[in-house]
């Protein structure tokens, strides 16, 4: 995917409601998010006056705000283009650090996946797209400045072993999306995408990431005359994590309608193993337990939605 300084696709849906409109500004819920950042930019006009003006008034002059909308708007996102690609250059999930389902959905859109589909499945389709790499743009987040954000599913800090399930099960669930959905015309250059999307995602994590929580424990450890509390970090060594890493991302390949739940239930038993460690204490398991909870709670809307939309392409 080529990134230009100009290129503000914002999804294929909103791109398709675009060109039915027969104009170029957004729907509302872009309107919105767009107005925000305009004038937290200062590039929005305010008004000197209050007026109330005539209905042919507002046909009159209605198209003019709409575009001038529309110009400051295309100026915004080129100075924000232009400051991601200042960072990210050549690598487009970081361009697109906090929104990178638009790398796939922009892939999509260019092959021509989405030309036949109602706006509903449009839509739906692109949802789940943002389900599935929601909760890796927020760790992307926590270290960058993402600029504007079009994803409406972000949820709160994974820590860093969170985070590692999550990436196994991200990258599991776009190869199925691919496998399932697309044609072999599309689905080489697609995974290709995917393992850029692994790669990238794999560096921010080994970039010494770690929650809010891990470094404010990791902190307080250090510091003189602290005591271990049996609650602090569990701490892991590399060949460990490698192997949980290894024993999830191969649970998450078996997945398909038949097993879905089952194999969701495996990887929390799993993830739940590795994070007591040696540790056999009832309260420790509920802390994990609840602390994950939001987590699996994300993975199985998307599995299940992804597995789902497969399912009822095959009937």
């Amino acid at each position: 995917m080529y990134v230009e300084k100009n290129n503000y696709f914002m999804g294929a849906y909103r791109q398709r409601i675009m060109d039915l409109n027969g104009s170029r500004h957004m729907p509302t819920e872009g309107n919105e998010k767009i107005a925000a950042a305009l004038e937290k930019s200062g590039l929005r006009e305010v008004p000197a006056a209050m007026l109330t003006l005539s209905d042919e008034a507002k046909m009159l002059f209605g198209q003019a705000g709409t575009d001038k909308l529309q110009n400051d708007t295309e100026k915004f996102f080129q100075t924000d283009m232009a400051a991601r690609l200042a960072y990210g250059g050549s690598d487009e999930f970081a361009v697109y650090g906090n929104d990178q389902w638009l790398v796939f959905s922009k892939f999509l859109y260019d092959t021509g996946f989405y030309d036949d589909m109602s706006n509903e499945d449009m839509k739906d389709t692109e949802q789940i797209l943002m389900k599935i790499t929601d909760e890796m743009d927020n760790v992307f987040m926590s270290g960058h400045n993402p600029g504007i954000d079009l994803n409406q599913f972000h949820s709160r800090q994974l820590d860093s072993h969170e985070a590692r399930l999550e990436l196994e099960s991200s990258a599991a669930a776009l190869q199925y999306f691919s496998e399932n959905l697309l044609d072999k015309a599309n689905k080489a250059d697609f995974d290709k995408l995917i393992d850029k999307y692994y790669a990238h995602n794999t560096k921010v994590l080994n970039n010494d990431y770690a929650s809010i929580k891990e470094k404010f424990l990791l902190g307080r450890s250090k510091l003189p005359g602290a005591t271990k509390e049996r609650f602090d970090v569990i701490t892991h060594g590399p060949e460990e994590i490698n192997n949980f890493t290894t024993e999830i991302s191969d649970l998450f390949k078996l997945i398909d309608k038949e097993n879905l739940t089952g194999i969701l239930q495996q990887v929390r038993e799993r993830f739940l193993t590795f994070m007591m460690g040696k540790g056999d204490d009832n309260m420790l398991r509920e802390i994990i337990t609840d602390h994950s909870e939001e987590m699996f709670g994300g993975i199985d809307d998307y599995w299940s939605g992804l597995v789902e939309t497969v399912d009822k392409k095959i009937k």
